[in-house]
């Protein structure tokens, strides 16, 4: 089964809270999972110490890193804030894998692959694992 599209590149793994019920895809449709505001504000701190300033994407929408390439998204106000690793399998990046990590750890967290439908432990390992099934699925 290929998880990516010919020529697309990036994966996106969100952050949840252990104690929330994610959607189910196949019969829910697609919600992103939300944080608290104090999830918010504290990844906004530490994202911003590990990449500089973000700029805006769009409304509402701040980015850390690059437009290409590895990056943080977090997305929607104050009530409803998204914060998504966008990962491009075209890089190993062990500094971008292990910032992913311990933020979400900081959180609380666990992390969901909706491309695969699974949930990944903030741990080292078991990420790298997870985007090396990926990476081995891509089409060329």
């Amino acid at each position: 089964m290929n998880i990516l599209s010919p020529g697309y590149h990036r994966v996106d793994l969100y952050l949840f809270n252990l104690s929330d019920r994610l959607a189910d895809i196949a019969r829910d449709g697609w919600r992103p999972p939300m944080l608290t505001r104090w999830q918010q504000l504290r990844a906004y701190h530490t994202l911003s110490a590990y990449f500089g300033s973000p700029w805006s994407f769009a409304d509402s929408w701040l980015v850390f890193g690059p437009e290409q390439g590895c990056r943080i998204d977090m997305i929607g106000d104050e009530s409803s804030p998204t914060v998504v690793a966008r990962f491009d399998t075209r890089s190993e990046s062990v500094q971008f894998t292990t910032c992913v990590c311990r933020l979400a750890e900081q959180l609380g967290c666990q992390l969901f692959l909706p491309a695969a439908g699974a949930i990944v432990t903030p741990h080292l390992a078991a990420l790298n694992m997870a985007l090396a099934d990926l990476r081995a699925h891509a089409p060329a």
